[in-house]
C-alpha cells in the first residue's frame, strides 16, 4: 500500500475527526489543536495554502481493489443506504493493522477524512470515506482549503446529512460556508484512480459516487466563472466530466 497521510483517532477530549495525522507506513503521529473558527482560517486561506505547499505524499493514491462478502449491517444510518458490501464487511484476518484502523474509525465516527498534502505545483486535497455507505450521500473531495477549515466544513456537512438535511448538488448553496456559497459537482470516475485510492480500496472498486466541493474567492466567484483568476482556478482542479461545463460556471445562465 502506498505511503500517504491520513487522519487518525483524536486525542482524548478533542473534537472527533482530524486532529492528528498518520503516515503510512512510518506511523508517525503529529498532534494538532485547532483554536480558531472556520471563518478565521478561511479569511487567511492564502497564507495557509502557501505554508501547506510541502511534499508529504505521492500524488497517485491507489490501493488494491478487493471484493468483500455480500452481507452487511448498517451502523445507525437515518437515511436509506445503498445495499453494498465494503471493507466494513471484511473478516479481520483480511485486513492489516492500518486497514483495520481505517475501518475502525468509520465504525466509530461514521466517516473518515484522508488528507493528501500539496506536492510541487499540485494542490493538496482531502476526501471523505463513509458518507455513501452510511447515509447514501456521495463521498466528498475538496482542494486547497486549510486543514482546520476542511475539518469543520466536512464535519458540518456530515451532521447535515446525518440529520436528513443534505445540501443540494449542482447548484450553489449557502449552507456550508458562513458568508460564502459553495458548490457540489459530481466527480467523473476517470479521476478516481489518481485521487480516491482509499475509497477505491474501501468500496472494492469504483462503484460509488463522489462530488467535488468548490469554494469561491472573496468576491464570490467560483473557479469556472468569468472573472476568476488563473492562479485561483489552479487551486481547485475540476474533476467533473466536462470541465466547467456546468451551469454554475456561467454567470447568469439563461432560464429554462
Amino acid at each position: 500500500m502506498p505511503q500517504q497521510d491520513i487522519a487518525v483517532q483524536p486525542a482524548a477530549g478533542s473534537t472527533p475527526g482530524v486532529s492528528a495525522t498518520l503516515s503510512i507506513p512510518a506511523l508517525q503521529r503529529l498532534s494538532v489543536r485547532f483554536n480558531g473558527t472556520a471563518r478565521d482560517y478561511f479569511g487567511v486561506w492564502i497564507v495557509n495554502m502557501l505554508l501547506n505547499i510541502v511534499t508529504a505524499a505521492p500524488r497517485t493514491v491507489q490501493a488494491p481493489p478487493l471484493q468483500w462478502p455480500l452481507a452487511r449491517t448498517p451502523f445507525g444510518a437515518r437515511m436509506p443506504i445503498p445495499d453494498i458490501a465494503t471493507a466494513l464487511d471484511a473478516p479481520a484476518h483480511a485486513l492489516d493493522a492500518d486497514e483495520q484502523r481505517f475501518v475502525d474509525q468509520i465504525r466509530e465516527h461514521g466517516w473518515f477524512r484522508t488528507e493528501i498534502y500539496a506536492e510541487d505545483d499540485q494542490p493538496g486535497f482531502s476526501f471523505t470515506t463513509g458518507f455513501w455507505v452510511g447515509h447514501g450521500f456521495p463521498e466528498v473531495i475538496v482542494f486547497s482549503l486549510p486543514p482546520e477549515v476542511t475539518h469543520d466544513v466536512l464535519w458540518n456537512l456530515y451532521r447535515m446529512i446525518e440529520a436528513g438535511n443534505p445540501p443540494p448538488i449542482g447548484v450553489p448553496t449557502d449552507t456550508l460556508f458562513r458568508g460564502f456559497k459553495a458548490l457540489l459537482v459530481p466527480v467523473d470516475r476517470s479521476h478516481y484512480r489518481d485521487h480516491l485510492g482509499w475509497n477505491r480500496w474501501f468500496h472494492g472498486g469504483d462503484d460509488f459516487p463522489c462530488v467535488q466541493l468548490f469554494w469561491p474567492d472573496k468576491a464570490g466567484v467560483f473557479p469556472g466563472q468569468a472573472g476568476a483568476q488563473q492562479a485561483f482556478k489552479a487551486l481547485q482542479p475540476d474533476l467533473s466530466e466536462h470541465g466547467w461545463a456546468w451551469s454554475a460556471a456561467t454567470p447568469n445562465p439563461p432560464q429554462e
